[in-house]
């Protein structure tokens, strides 16, 4: 046993009978032997029996009684106490910093993956080893690699497919399909029923899905397949449909050979399936269907080691996805929390049944689907609300501004101002809109608010805008075409050509004239530069702030470049005079954006890049806001070439050595600059 840092323990035990033979098993008590931290090994004996291989049984039954779990826990504490791995436990520092303490379990006896180490009691407080907080316990079958990437570095996002059959029985596939879909469409990720889902699953119908995925150089990431175990032999299979619509056991080895041309591009298989993760019999040697498949060199497998209740599979679908593609945590930060909620059903054991299947040599960190952590010269959406760091004074004097009309009585609208580059647009669509009408934590409280944006197609009114198509997508994307947190809505709008007719289709989308409505007019200036009737332009303010001023609890947010504000006054608003260069210069009705100062900005370099799992070299932060320091546009620039590096990654480094061949933060530009003017 080696500690490999101070929350991570690596658990390798050997056979002392036969130990090249990992399936040299004999049914008698075995004694074996477990590496020490200096190198040297420790014998214990595993007392295997009848009376051992029935409560093995006995714990995997549903209606279980508590007091075999607890008995078996037992019995494998007093086992294993030899080994150190109580003592270690208990050294394990506590989860004040929330980093997880992870055990992983490695041995070349393959009987030893029947034993349920999660259930392993701890003597003080009876408490099992994995039901503790923040507690990681994995499985690695020794001298065995992940298999690498197909492209390295791999591509921003990743595909799920759905896969499921009632060949054995019914599954409720339709409750995890709307778990997958609605999680998918939160974070962000594409996920289309028609392509990325397989019913009546067959082995011919999942590898033809995986094949036309690869030839279309959209692979998919994520295989979750739900389906019935079954019993295949002296061990368990999966119960899918065969080509003609019958039931068939796939075992372990026939899975292994469907899915082996898959593992450059496929990170993570979840079986959502009875005894997926249940060895058989002691000494079998396909072992079971997840270990086959992480033996194979996929990078990591979820599977269940016993039959695994329908509402835990759902909750575990949930779950699982929400923190992956949501809150964008690691695979092992989502398995552990989806066991936690396990842990909440107190009639079932679901919480020890799931298993994650890995390797120590990926990390601690694994992200089966990738997510692009800078915009590049691109504004931030509200879909990129997670991602947008560095300006939290802004948003909260934004959100107290509104506040303050609201309960003064005032006309509800405020005005967002900055110079050009400033990030005003990113400002309001990322962080004041999901602030406001979102459903989510912020995303320094690692959370989503992604519902908070209507209209959206407004923004691809220009077939030219970059930034205008990649929203609309996203809107298609999503899973409500109108944003709804707690009692808001929101619509967001460009003045561009005709103004008055895009507002009227903004507020026709508006869902219950019930709720608040959050209207945002982006880039208010365009109401200048585009359209040309000034009685338009007159026209447009007057019914802003008739919304603003009303009863119908309409708020207001205009963001507008500062070197315009001047031309505010050309538009009266009301018949008493008012003209919006007066309200824009109020202090009451408008906040100024400045150049973001360099704690923003490194915030907007490192808050991304934590949040995704990358690392930046030491020193990196300090050198390109050191050449930053001055320049009017920093942000823009940071973006880009952050964007440039990320792309240019090592694993999960951005380096030193790839942003001095990019030439710097300017130099990024620059060359792009100069490869436009030269096509």
């Amino acid at each position: 046993m080696a500690a490999m840092a101070s929350r991570d323990i690596v658990v390798e035990l050997a056979r002392t009978e036969n130990p090249d033979d990992p399936h040299g098993f004999r049914f008698v008590p075995q004694t074996y032997t477990v590496r020490t931290e200096g190198g040297g090994r420790r014998s214990f004996e595993v007392a295997w029996s009848r009376e051992l291989l029935a409560e093995l049984d006995a714990v995997r039954r549903p209606g279980r009684d508590p007091e075999v779990v607890a008995r078996l826990g037992e019995r494998l504490r007093v086992m294993l106490a030899p080994t150190g791995l109580e003592a270690l436990v208990n050294e394990l520092p506590g989860s004040q910093d929330g980093a997880l303490a992870t055990i992983t379990l490695r041995s070349s006896a393959a009987e030893i993956y029947a034993l349920p180490m999660e259930l392993i009691t701890r003597r003080e407080t009876g408490e099992h080893v994995g039901a503790l907080p923040r507690m990681l316990i994995r499985y690695e079958w020794p001298e065995t690699r992940t298999t690498p990437p197909s492209v390295e570095p791999r591509p921003e996002g990743g595909r799920i497919l759905f896969a499921w059959s009632a060949a054995a029985g019914p599954v409720a596939a339709s409750d995890q399909l709307q778990a997958i879909r609605e999680e998918a469409a939160r974070g962000n990720l594409s996920f289309s029923t028609d392509e990325d889902v397989v019913e009546h699953a067959s082995c011919g119908r999942i590898t033809a899905a995986l094949a036309a995925a690869e030839r279309a150089e959209r692979p998919f990431a994520i295989l979750h397949l739900l389906c019935h175990g079954a019993v295949a032999g002296s061990s368990y299979g999966l119960a899918l449909d065969d080509e003609d619509g019958d039931v068939v056991v796939v075992d372990a080895g026939r899975l292994r050979q469907l899915l082996a041309p898959y593992t450059g591009t496929l990170r993570l298989v979840v079986l959502a399936a009875c005894d997926g993760g249940n060895v058989g019999d002691p000494g079998s040697r396909l072992g079971s269907v997840a270990q086959t498949l992480h033996r194979a060199g996929i990078e990591a497998v979820v599977a269940s080691r016993y039959p695994l209740s329908v509402s835990g599979a759902v909750t575990l679908t949930r779950r699982l996805y929400h923190e992956l593609l949501v809150r964008l945590r690691s695979l092992e930060e989502a398995f552990v929390a989806a066991r936690v909620e396990l842990g909440g059903d107190q009639a079932t054991l679901d919480w020890a049944s799931v298993q994650l299947h890995a390797r120590i040599e990926d990390g601690g960190d694994t992200r089966p689907i990738v997510v692009r952590p800078y915009r590049g010269l691109l504004p931030f959406q509200t879909c990129h609300s997670r991602l947008f760091f560095g300006r939290d004074r802004e948003r909260t004097e934004i959100l107290r501004d509104l506040a303050a009309l609201t309960d003064a009585g005032a006309p509800r609208l405020l005005v967002v101002a900055g110079a050009s580059g400033t990030g005003k647009s990113s400002l309001v669509l990322a962080g004041a809109v999901p602030d406001l009408v979102g459903d989510e934590a912020p995303p320094e409280a690692d959370g989503l608010r992604q519902r908070a944006v209507s209209c959206l197609e407004e923004l691809a009114a220009r077939g030219d805008d970059p930034a205008a198509r990649e929203a609309l997508a996203a809107l298609r994307r999503s899973a409500h075409p109108a944003a709804r947190g707690d009692g808001w809505e929101c619509a967001v709008m460009r003045p561009g050509v005709n103004p008055n007719a895009r507002l009227a289709e903004a507020l026709a989308g508006r869902v219950d004239p019930g709720r608040s409505l959050l209207l945002v007019v982006d880039q208010f200036e365009e109401l200048f530069t585009h359209t040309a009737e000034p009685s338009e332009r007159e026209r447009f303010g007057r019914r802003l702030w008739a919304l603003a001023r009303g009863d119908d609890d309409v708020h207001c947010i205009l963001t507008i470049r500062v070197d315009f504000l001047g031309r505010c006054g050309e538009i009266v608003l009301d018949d008493d005079g008012v003209r919006l260069d007066r309200v824009a210069y109020d202090e009451q009705h408008r906040v100024f954006i400045a150049q973001m100062g360099p704690e923003q900005l490194r915030g907007a370099i490192e808050g991304p890049a934590r949040l995704v799992g990358l690392s930046l070299q030491e020193g990196l932060s300090a050198r390109m806001l050191d050449e930053v320091r001055g320049e009017p546009g920093a942000l823009p620039l940071l973006q880009y070439a952050l964007d440039l590096l990320w792309q240019r990654r090592r694993g999960r480094l951005l380096s030193m050595e790839e942003h001095e061949r990019l030439g710097g933060v300017a130099g990024a530009l620059q060359r792009r600059a100069d490869a436009l003017v030269d096509e």
